[in-house]
């Protein structure tokens, strides 16, 4: 499967583009499933910042298998990316987090579903930044 598209949209002509070259994302998932599809938005071509909350981060970062310090599920689920790591907690970590939408354009939606099935969920509409 190609995953650019040339002049006329056809998939890998000459001359192709990534298809979402441009598109920016702000990554404000963990585990498996969220990573996972902005892993595939990161192949699609579209600039990925992962954030992570401080200070250990993405909590598969302390899975296995480890090689050279690293777990193999991160690496796999986060290639591709570049990272932020900030504590909201802390107003000075989500201001850092708010800066960064306002320079996505965006708005953010938190969700995770952890083993009990609980949601949360944080929005930041726009008209607040």
């Amino acid at each position: 499967m190609s995953t650019t598209m040339g002049t006329g949209g056809a998939p890998g002509s000459s001359g192709s583009v990534p298809y979402l070259e441009g598109v920016k994302v702000l990554d404000l998932t963990q585990y498996l499933a969220g990573p996972s599809c902005t892993r595939l938005l990161a192949e699609l071509g579209a600039d990925v910042i992962k954030v992570e909350m401080s200070p250990f981060g993405d909590p598969t970062r302390a899975g296995v298998p480890r090689r050279d310090r690293r777990a193999g599920g991160f690496v796999q689920q986060n290639r591709g990316k570049r990272s932020l790591c900030a504590d909201m907690r802390r107003p000075e970590g989500l201001a850092l987090v708010k800066e960064h939408v306002r320079l996505h354009e965006g708005s953010v939606e938190i969700t995770d579903a952890p083993l009990g099935g609980a949601r949360f969920v944080v929005r930041i509409p726009r008209e607040a930044l």
